[in-house]
């Protein structure tokens, strides 16, 4: 089985919080479990990561 490593980068923490209007509500919790499901239907492992520290990437 492939591995796909997905790096959400800064402030993607917060996606779903913040000016609605503008972001959406859509949270990174949900972006990550739309990838885990496609991950699955691809036969390939999907890891997240997000951090708001470039050193951390």
């Amino acid at each position: 089985m492939k591995n796909v490593l997905m790096l959400h980068g800064i402030n993607h923490n917060m996606f779903g919080k913040r000016d609605l209007a503008q972001y959406g509500r859509v949270t990174l919790a949900d972006i990550d479990a739309r990838l885990q499901a496609l991950g699955e239907e691809l036969g390939v492992q999907v890891e997240s990561f997000q951090t708001n520290s470039e050193a951390a990437m």
